[in-house]
């Protein structure tokens, strides 16, 4: 493992939620998707909010949503 940390050592560290899930999102027809509850945001790789969202994920699609407004955005494209 020790050989591959260099392999982050350009990342750049950006503002995360730290806990994006489905239940952290509200939705408005008018206003569209606001994400809330930052108690845990942190400075960290934007990698890491990714790592996060996926491990809350229980299926695709969910979450952008699909199950409450419809498809993926990219489907309503």
């Amino acid at each position: 493992m020790s050989e591959r940390v260099g392999l982050f050592a350009n990342d750049r560290a950006v503002l995360v939620h730290g806990d994006a899930h489905f239940n952290n999102v509200l939705w408005d027809a008018e206003q569209g998707l606001t994400l809330i509850d930052f108690e845990v945001a942190t400075h960290l790789a934007a990698d890491r909010e990714l790592e996060a969202a996926c491990r809350h994920a229980a299926g695709p699609g969910r979450l952008c949503c699909a199950r409450s407004v419809g498809p993926p955005f990219p489907a309503r494209l």
